[in-house]
């Protein structure tokens, strides 16, 4: 499926025509096939994040979805060294569906708990509908810099 840029803005790039892709699909943006993952679906319109330089990219452009997440695929070496000790199970690609909310699923994803923080320190930073991942990325960094202790986003 492909699309075309509507709006570049440094990393974050618009494209309509894309009503089929899902969040977190890969892209390639443009005749350079640019490295990108779609972050948002409003309709047909996808929000994408650009991993590489977005210069020479403008309104027009083609954007091709692989209609797959961004993945890694690991051998057996990669997975005993990096997941040791932690279970690993395979099932069907019916099992597989059932698990998964995505539209198309990888060969591979993590189910876990997520550890609950009860010490939010003495510096806190609440961020409230923040649109633009450069801003949040300069947000992050800029947070670290004058040391807060935890940083807390809105949804949406």
């Amino acid at each position: 499926m492909s699309g075309r840029i509507t709006k570049v803005s440094g990393p974050l790039v618009v494209a309509s025509g894309l009503a089929d892709a899902n969040v977190s699909d890969v892209v390639r943006v443009g005749t350079q096939h640019l490295i990108g993952e779609i972050l948002n679906m409003t309709g047909d319109n996808a929000s994408i994040q650009v991993y590489e330089e977005t210069s020479g990219i403008g309104p027009g452009a083609d954007v091709l979805t692989t209609g797959m997440p961004l993945s890694v695929e690991l051998g057996p070496g990669l997975l005993d060294n990096i997941y040791d000790g932690i279970p690993i199970t395979y099932v069907s690609e019916s099992v597989m569906k059932k698990i998964s909310d995505m539209k198309s699923i990888s060969e591979y994803f993590g189910v876990c708990s997520k550890k609950v923080e009860n010490d939010i320190g003495n510096r806190l930073l609440i961020l409230d509908n923040i649109q633009d991942p450069g801003n949040l990325g300069t947000i992050i960094r800029s947070a670290l810099a004058f040391n807060f202790d935890t940083l807390v986003l809105s949804t949406g």
